[in-house]
């Protein structure tokens, strides 16, 4: 069998390379870097990113499709878009175990003892980040049935874009659209919350891509009131 491994080079994707290869299919490793794969005759490394154009090309003429991702701040619908846009007839993901049941009727795997307390961060942090997408998404839908829009909405998509994706400039883009028109205050406001954001020296390269795709807000300069004079009159105290 010919299986194409998306994420190759992680600890996951390594490791179902070396099942894979173990068990006499044809390997092919899609990865942005190669990292440590090993030398094999069944093995090749093809250098390519799933979010990229022409991605499905990257997938065609194999029998299966693993995903082995860190799904944290990943575009999913457009990384199964590319899958679609391939001839592959299989698409199987990877994913955690943390939400699973360790027994019969719970708890779940997180809430055992014992559980890694930095895979459970990161695990509370995708929850999360998955329900505000979905609160923002059904946000989109009440409007969308109104025939409105909200700019704020779309500041919260481009917020949640900043706070979980690993790529600055689609940061940037989230941005440059959802601020697309939007008045001077509007602009601004992003803007400041944002160089709090750079201040706190969170997430960097995100907090830079954003601002550089929100230029200033030009401040009017107002014409300084003339100062105040009171003059007191004490004459009608006069004896």
């Amino acid at each position: 069998m010919k299986i194409a491994i998306v994420g190759a080079t992680g600890n996951v994707g390594q490791r179902l390379c070396a099942e894979a290869l173990s068990r006499g299919h044809d390997v092919t490793a899609i990865a942005r870097k190669q990292g440590d794969l090993p030398s094999h005759e069944k093995l090749t490394f093809v250098k390519g990113d799933v979010l990229g154009e022409a991605a499905g090309k990257l997938l065609n003429g194999r029998d299966a499709v693993i995903y082995s991702l860190r799904f944290n701040g990943l575009d999913f619908d457009k990384a199964l878009a590319a899958f679609r846009a391939s001839d592959a007839p299989r698409l199987l993901i990877v994913g955690g175990a943390a939400s699973l049941n360790a027994a019969p009727g719970g708890p779940a795997l997180i809430d055992t003892p014992g559980f890694p307390e930095e895979i459970k961060l990161e695990a509370l942090r995708s929850h999360l980040a998955a329900g505000f997408k979905l609160a923002i998404e059904s946000i989109r839908a009440a409007l969308a049935r109104e025939d409105q829009t909200d700019i704020w909405a779309e500041i919260s998509a481009a917020d949640l874009i900043m706070l979980t994706s690993t790529k600055p400039n689609r940061v940037g883009r989230a941005y440059e659209k959802a601020l697309a028109g939007a008045p001077d205050f509007t602009s601004d406001s992003a803007r400041k919350q944002l160089l709090l954001y750079q201040r706190l020296g969170i997430l960097a390269e995100n907090t830079q891509a954003a601002l550089d795709n929100i230029p200033p807000v030009e401040q009017k300069q107002e014409t300084p009131e003339a100062a105040l004079r009171v003059i007191l009159n004490f004459r009608h105290l006069q004896s």
